[in-house]
């Protein structure tokens, strides 16, 4: 399920499993709140790197994640920045990243929670949180 050049997005009560490549990918957009889905056994063939997350956000502001069950997928939930000369403005920056109250089990590709920029950016300077996530090695729950 992917968004491009979206503005104000709710996703949410989704059962998301068994794509190529990310579960949810939110990309070059802003303004989205992602809650309450299960996303299961996503990004196994895909491309790796910080991408192929469960729940992918690149060079998007303003996004709330929270509430979600992800449980097999190669990358939990990941944040990406590059430079996106093909975007319409706004300059499409991660920032204002909210990730709270998750529970991320059993990735495979070794990001379970994180964010990445190719382009230099300090990321340490943008508003990106992570907090009261759960982490666990083996798997939960997934749909039958």
């Amino acid at each position: 399920m992917g968004r491009h050049n979206a503005r104000d997005a709710l996703i949410e009560y989704n059962l998301i499993e068994n794509n190529r490549e990310e579960g949810i990918f939110y990309e070059i957009s802003q303004d989205a709140v992602i809650r309450s889905n299960k996303v299961y056994g996503n990004g196994l063939g895909g491309r790796g790197w910080y991408w192929a997350g469960g729940i992918t956000v690149a060079s998007s502001s303003n996004v709330q994640i929270y509430g979600n069950r992800l449980s097999g997928n190669y990358n939990g939930i990941t944040g990406t920045q590059q430079n996106r000369t093909d975007s319409t403005p706004p300059t499409h920056l991660l920032d204002n990243l909210d990730v709270h109250d998750n529970l991320i089990c059993a990735t495979v590709g070794g990001h379970v929670t994180g964010v990445i920029a190719d382009n230099g950016a300090n990321l340490a300077v943008r508003n990106i949180t992570f907090s009261n996530n759960t982490t666990q090695s083996g798997t939960c729950e997934t749909a039958a």
